[in-house]
């Protein structure tokens, strides 16, 4: 296990404490010791809070901060909880039936609804930043692979396009979806869990396309075809934007964009992949361009 590992198990470790403290916040009799314990564990969940960001990458710290208070709604969550703790419900019972009483809290923060559960999201999010992490590794080790079995995608779509002796139809190479189609059939050999676009499209609503997701690799693959020159800053964009997309698919650990140019468009491509990939740990990618 390594720093980045050990130190984020301890920040998941301490989640069971704070929540154990906040639940006897409200089971405490008097209110002096009640605001005693609440006091401690506002400065301790402040000082978790803090550490916790670092170790979340940027897309999710939105949503990590969301449980805490959000600004927009005006809904406080673990805010309100340390404001109101140890304030009584203004629900009147009297006008509540006897069987159903017991869903209303006696508080009116509930330690349960303002404390523990936006807390155990907060700690769903670091387990997410977690498995990143230790993906991320595998993650970099298949696409240096696959990278190394698409530079040679030229050579294979030559000996497609190659009319054989028997006089029968070659393959008719064109346009982005002949590409696509010869890029599935290369992930068909190489992984055993390939999904096409079409039903990727369901997972990512904001998304305009992923070409491939190879689930037992958690590796999506996009392929794109060069077809005019003076579009690389475009193009660029259009990468980065959808590396944020694929971030938020569940099942992705990083990215392969297979960029076909057979008419050389794109000046100087070797300096284009180094620019656009990242080799780190968080969501890597890779980009090869090949002619």
């Amino acid at each position: 296990m390594d720093d980045y590992s050990e130190k984020l198990r301890t920040v998941l470790d301490d989640v069971s404490g704070l929540i154990a403290r906040a639940a006897e916040v409200q089971c405490v009799e008097t209110d002096e010791a009640a605001f005693e314990l609440l006091d401690e564990l506002k400065w301790d969940y402040v000082r978790w809070f803090e550490r916790a960001k670092l170790y979340l990458p940027d897309d999710l710290h939105g949503d990590f901060e969301l449980q805490f208070r959000d600004t927009a709604t005006k809904e406080w969550r673990i805010a309100r909880f340390f404001e109101e703790a140890r304030s009584l419900s203004t629900i009147d019972l009297d006008y509540v039936a006897p069987d159903q009483r017991q869903r209303y809290p006696k508080w009116s923060a509930d330690a349960q609804r303002t404390f523990i559960e936006p807390i155990e999201r907060q700690k769903w999010l670091l387990i997410r930043a977690q498995a990143r992490h230790e993906h991320g590794g595998q993650a970099n080790e298949v696409l240096d692979s696959y990278v190394y079995i698409f530079r040679r995608l030229p050579r294979a779509v030559q000996i497609l396009k190659t009319p054989s002796r028997a006089g029968r139809a070659h393959l008719e190479f064109q346009d982005e979806y002949d590409l696509q189609k010869l890029v599935h059939a290369v992930l068909a050999v190489l992984a055993n869990d390939v999904e096409n676009e079409e039903s990727s499209r369901k997972v990512l609503s904001s998304s305009p396309r992923i070409d491939f997701v190879v689930r037992d690799q958690r590796i999506a693959v996009e392929a794109k075809w060069v077809h005019e020159a003076g579009k690389r800053k475009k193009l660029g964009s259009e990468i980065a934007d959808d590396t944020l997309r694929y971030r938020r698919h569940p099942d992705v650990d990083g990215i392969l964009f297979v960029i076909y140019d057979p008419e050389g468009h794109l000046t100087n491509p070797s300096g284009f992949e180094k620019e656009m990939c990242n080799t780190g740990r968080e969501f890597p990618t890779r980009l090869v361009v090949v002619r």
